[in-house]
């Protein structure tokens, strides 16, 4: 995984356009992705920290299966992840393809299977434990949207 940083950070005012429409759950998402590779990409293993952090947010469930939702995507990765758009340090394609896929996996599996094809040898793996991690957030009350239709926002368990 790597994450890109060639630009200054957005102003704090403005929210970026990459940042535009992200729910709390895809954030959080997004901030232990970001978090993951951050302490990889330093040197540091990050699976005690990172669970650490998701546990006291959500909880240890949750935090379990987000350590193996990330481990599988690190492991499958075609090419090292761009995590961060380069111009405004917002959601890249690749995350948003990770979020995006995370939180449409239980509702339509080929949908999340295109969407992670082009960045993961097997997404079959990701996606069943995507399930299980939107589940979990859900139930501790952190729904992910299941985009399934451009521009339409919907949760659906």
């Amino acid at each position: 995984m790597s994450v890109s940083r060639d630009r200054a950070e957005p102003d704090a005012g403005e929210p970026s356009a990459c940042k535009v429409g992200l729910t709390p759950a895809e954030r959080l998402l997004f901030a232990g992705v970001r978090a993951w590779a951050r302490m990889r990409i330093s040197g540091h293993r990050p699976h005690q920290a990172v669970a650490a952090a998701l546990g006291r947010r959500v909880s240890a469930r949750t935090a379990t299966l987000f350590i193996a939702w990330i481990q599988a995507v690190e492991t499958g990765s075609r090419r090292p992840l761009a995590l961060t758009c380069p111009d405004c340090g917002g959601v890249s394609t690749d995350a948003q393809r990770l979020i995006v896929a995370c939180g449409s996996a239980p509702v339509d599996g080929a949908l999340a299977y295109a969407l992670l094809e082009p960045i993961l040898r097997d997404p079959s793996i990701v996606i069943g434990l995507g399930v299980r991690l939107n589940r979990a957030m859900a139930a501790e009350g952190w729904p992910l949207p299941a985009r399934c239709v451009e521009g339409e926002s919907q949760t659906v368990h």
